[in-house]
């Protein structure tokens, strides 16, 4: 398919899963209707959320965002999180593979056909002549064909179990129903250390181009932790309902916080940390949040808190963002800026024979202040949270993530999402959801609507409609 092609598909797969006009509300109806529903809306088993919209860029009226969000509050944690696993599922299946077609003649047809004429090709190759050819050759071809077999069969043989008896399905399907639970796990001290200590396969791999490539992308962990992230995330989107937001700008500057609010609850003299840009700011705070992790004065209590271990999980997802994934992160995000930092560091711990990612850590920490850069704010950073009490530190810094995570989850293409799918699917993408149907503000909305300009219509300077975070 060429991309003028898929351009095409994609814009009509937006038109056909658009819900007819609704009429429109204005925000602060919106945002008074929604702050009610988050108190008062009771938990059931249902939801009927429209799965249809989670990957199509489109601006969706307030009466429907309401809808949405009374459906979804419905669901406790758990069903929630099932229903966004679901979705997940169908989507991938109706853009990566026949279920969607099924639902047309010819693609029924093609369906039960298709099994028939796998097997039929088996019969003739294996009833054929096949003097003087290859034994390999023939081998290869049995794999290939038998494979083809199994994959044309298994769905409509769970179409059979499913008639014959809906549990015998369950037992089978049961397992791969909805999406998995996975988040990929990367981490700068490690990638540091093996650079220091280059493992077996990075000694293969002869240039060094090649081990900086093996070094990133060989060593990514897969954790099931995407519904610890999401249940964390949800708390913050309610707790942004029902303390955080109480008008238009409110709502608005909710989705622009990436660590403020959390700052102003527990230590707001760390606001430089986030004035930089957002990449530089992820990669300031990943480093920083490692190099508290292994200081010694750690006590083991809170090694084992929620809240430690929730934002250790977020910030190596990010980092790992930023390495590999850098425009879901963020648009214009750097991935080289990983390699600068990591270079800066292995400069400056010259003196370790045998780094590991503890030593290297309390190595960098305990570095002299230079010219500014990246691995120094970091240093600086952790120096003041180091500063903290324990709980609070780790609190405070689970509440930093946890924003940017919901900061970059907002501002990520539905059609990156999307695409992400075909190749595994990411954590990011159940926030992304969760973002939507917790009625919070997207980024079709912010293009969508209009923002008051700076000067009203007499020409005196105005207020920004975000507004200063209140």
């Amino acid at each position: 398919m060429g991309l003028s092609s898929a351009v095409t598909w994609w814009e009509e797969w937006q038109l056909r899963i658009l819900p007819p006009v609704y009429t429109e509300c204005k925000c602060e109806d919106y945002v008074r209707a929604a702050k009610r529903c988050v108190v008062d809306t009771p938990v059931y088993t249902e939801c009927k959320c429209d799965m249809n919209r989670m990957f199509v860029d489109q601006y969706a009226p307030y009466s429907v965002r309401i809808e949405g969000l009374t459906s979804f509050l419905k669901l406790d944690y758990k069903d929630a999180y099932s229903e966004l696993q679901k979705g997940l599922g169908k989507t991938f299946d109706g853009m990566y593979t026949r279920v969607g077609s099924i639902n047309t003649g010819l693609g029924a047809g093609s369906f039960l056909l298709l099994p028939f004429l796998a097997l039929a090709s088996i019969v003739l190759f294996a009833t054929s002549g096949k003097d003087g050819q290859n034994e390999k050759d023939i081998r290869v071809t049995y794999i290939l064909l038998c494979s083809t077999t199994v994959l044309e069969l298994w769905y409509p043989l769970l179409l059979f179990l499913y008639l014959l008896d809906p549990c015998i399905f369950n037992f089978f399907n049961g397992p791969f129903e909805g999406w998995h639970d996975m988040a990929s796990q990367h981490n700068i001290m490690s990638l540091c250390v093996r650079k220091k200590k280059p493992t077996f396969l990075m000694k293969v791999a002869t240039f060094n181009f090649l081990r900086e490539l093996v070094n990133q992308h060989l060593y990514i962990q897969q954790v099931p932790i995407a519904y610890q992230i999401t249940g964390t995330v949800r708390r913050h989107m309610e707790d942004g309902w029902k303390e955080y937001i109480r008008d238009p700008a409110s709502y608005k500057s909710f989705s622009a916080l990436r660590g403020q609010l959390a700052l102003r609850m527990h230590h707001h003299q760390l606001a430089w940390s986030l004035k930089m840009p957002f990449d530089e700011s992820v990669l300031v705070w990943h480093v920083a949040r490692d190099l508290c992790f292994y200081q010694p004065n750690t006590s083991a209590q809170c090694q084992q808190g929620e809240a430690k271990q929730r934002g250790r999980e977020i910030s190596n997802y990010m980092f790992y963002l930023l390495l590999i994934r850098p425009e879901m992160l963020m648009l214009g995000a750097k991935s080289y800026l990983v390699t600068l930092a990591s270079d800066k560091i292995v400069e400056n711990s010259k003196g370790l024979l045998e780094p590991t990612e503890e030593s290297l850590a309390r190595e960098i920490f305990n570095l002299s202040p230079s010219a500014p850069d990246m691995v120094s704010n970091a240093c600086k950073l952790a120096k003041a949270l180091m500063e903290l009490g324990g709980d609070e530190r780790w609190t405070l810094i689970q509440g930093v993530w946890v924003e940017m995570l919901c900061y970059s989850a907002s501002r990520c293409r539905g059609y990156l999402h999307a695409k992400s799918l075909g190749d595994g699917g990411e954590c990011l993408t159940y926030i992304y959801l969760l973002w939507s149907f917790m009625g919070m503000e997207t980024l079709a909305d912010r293009h969508h609507m209009s923002e008051p300009l700076p000067f009203d219509s007499q020409g005196r300077h105005g207020q920004s409609a975000e507004g200063d975070m209140p």
